[in-house]
């Protein structure tokens, strides 16, 4: 038996269940302070992509990195890093249209292994620093693979829990600058430059682990189907301007009557859209609802085609 005094009083407590409290305290702190492996559990980032390529073309990726197996280098062990996904290009202005490339790809991207709280990224024969999760309130970045700035300090740290480990989440000194989220990345990507570069948009839309999403919102989807055929329509119908800001005009088949169209965010998010009839076979879409961002518009036709595409709205 334990006893001690709390204002005054006499506490008594079986010695064996302190024990085993204290134990499970100790051990459940231990957990959870310990570096998790960023590359367990089946990790996945889902990304999308907007980049201006030669005059007159955009061209958009949505993607996903994930982990496919090991490799050995100088005697250290790497991850395989995959990138599969959908590349598809459109006019920036109202056609003639030079831009048809459209295509789904599965591919290797690069090698990459965890030491500490430190990821690698192995090219030209060597290592390079990609991310430094070690990191206080008050220290400055360190200037890595992805991130090219001096003086990015962090003010402050949150945390959110992935799988059995809490992961940092660190607030910088600058609204301009992305959250840098532990084994995670940033807001912009994971290999993908910390900062936007000129013409050229990057999005991290989704983290699993296990087929459970963590960021930026438990359990939403963040996987997504690249097959094209099954995907979309795009070889009947025309859209612009893109990157668009308020009204989105669509051209498709003569024979085609558009009856409803939708918007989605990266995670699924659905709304039904305003649209009116401009000519025969050209309505214009009313998106000055939604928020800075790619979407996936879908148009419902009376033929019960479906059309897909994505658009940047700025």
């Amino acid at each position: 038996m334990f006893a001690f005094t709390v204002y005054g009083q006499l506490v008594k407590i079986n010695s064996m269940k302190l024990i085993v409290s204290i134990v499970f305290i100790i051990s459940t702190s231990l957990a959870s302070a310990q570096t998790p492996d960023y590359f367990s559990d089946n990790p996945k980032w889902r990304q999308s992509s907007s980049c201006a390529v030669p005059y007159p073309c955009i061209e958009n990726q949505e993607f996903i990195y994930y982990i496919d197996g090991d490799s050995i280098v100088d005697n250290l062990e790497y991850k395989k890093l995959y990138k599969r996904g959908e590349l598809f290009q459109y006019p920036l202005d109202d056609p003639p249209n030079p831009c048809n490339e459209s295509y789904v790809f599965n591919q290797f991207h690069s090698l990459l292994r965890q030491e500490d709280k430190k990821i690698y990224i192995y090219g030209d024969n060597e290592d390079t620093l990609l991310y430094d999760f070690d990191l206080l309130v008050g220290d400055t970045l360190a200037m890595t693979y992805n991130q090219w700035y001096e003086n990015i300090v962090v003010t402050s740290i949150d945390s959110i829990l992935v799988g059995n480990h809490y992961r940092k989440i660190f607030n910088l000194d600058n609204g301009e600058n992305p959250l840098l989220i532990e084994g995670i990345g940033h807001e912009h990507g994971f290999i993908e430059p910390f900062l936007p570069i000129f013409e050229c948009g990057n999005y991290l839309n989704c983290f699993s682990a296990n087929d459970t999403t963590y960021y930026p919102n438990f359990n939403e989807s963040c996987d997504f189907n690249v097959d094209i055929e099954e995907r979309t329509a795009r070889s009947s119908i025309r859209f612009f301007p893109n990157p668009v800001h308020d009204y989105l005009s669509i051209q498709f088949e003569s024979n085609e009557q558009i009856e409803e169209v939708y918007s989605y965010t990266a995670i699924g998010q659905e709304q039904k859209m305003e649209f009116q009839e401009v000519e025969g076979n050209l309505i214009q879409v009313d998106l000055s609802s939604l928020k800075p961002g790619l979407y996936i518009i879908q148009l419902l036709g009376d033929k019960k085609t479906i059309h897909r595409f994505k658009v940047l709205r700025n």
